[in-house]
């Protein structure tokens, strides 16, 4: 099992005393291997010397710690210290919409702030492997590597080259999705070159941003988009944005 808890989300001694409770107590530590530390952001050298000491993982939600709280974890200090780095949107209140939001946002204290101490594969790495270690998932997804699930996704990389592809794409860019090895969203040939002539019914039609694009939730789910969307939150956000979103 998996522990992944909200830790010291905060700058105070009392968000410092939420890892302190939970680590160091005979027979009840509870920072090991299986922990993910969401946030991290009141700790000390020690403490995160601790969760690097027993493989812990942190999940960094930069956007979300520096609208609640003017400043993120020390993520200079956990990656020096070998602590494993994934990136997480935290929630939609404060939060980024989307992953490829939450990587802009990491991109950008990256290199206004950090001194670009992460490489733009470390930064793809932390969206990516990371993100599945932290979940327990990690020989299983989140690599392209004999054995594992085949989840993919493809950018158009004719702008930017490489990783920049990803950490700069919007949604228009992403080329393809696949879940399991089966096209889950794409640009609409793609798609309809990959699914069965029989199941293209169940992958809508869906302009993104000007781009011809198809999502084959029907297939997975059983239900279409619009009966999706029509369950959630009318204030939630929307799909996708053109752009960067308001607010």
């Amino acid at each position: 099992p998996i522990y992944m808890p909200h830790v010291s989300e905060g700058i105070t001694d009392a968000a410092n005393n939420e890892f302190a409770c939970l680590s160091g107590q005979p027979g009840n530590d509870l920072i090991a291997a299986n922990t993910a530390v969401i946030h991290g952001i009141g700790v000390r050298p020690s403490d995160i010397q601790e969760m690097a000491d027993v493989g812990a993982k942190l999940v960094w939600s930069p956007r979300s710690n520096v609208d609640l709280y003017g400043i993120t974890a020390d993520v200079l200090a956990y990656h020096h210290q070998g602590v494993g780095i994934a990136l997480g949107t935290d929630w939609s209140a404060s939060g980024s919409m989307n992953v490829m939001r939450e990587l802009a946002c990491a991109d950008y204290l990256n290199q206004n702030y950090l001194g670009e101490a992460f490489s733009d594969f470390e930064l793809w790495m932390m969206s990516t492997y990371w993100a599945a270690a932290s979940q327990g998932a990690g020989t299983q997804i989140g690599l392209l590597a004999p054995g594992f699930i085949a989840d993919v996704a493809i950018f158009d990389g004719s702008e930017h080259p490489a990783y920049r592809a990803i950490i700069e794409g919007e949604p228009s860019d992403v080329q393809l999705v696949m879940r399991a090895g089966e096209p889950l969203f794409g640009q609409a040939p793609l798609v309809e070159g990959l699914v069965a002539a029989g199941d293209l019914g169940g992958c809508e039609e869906l302009d993104v941003c000007g781009e011809s694009k198809r999502v084959c939730v029907q297939l997975d789910t059983g239900l279409t988009l619009a009966q999706i969307e029509g369950a959630v939150n009318p204030d939630a956000y929307d799909l996708f944005n053109c752009g960067e979103p308001e607010g």
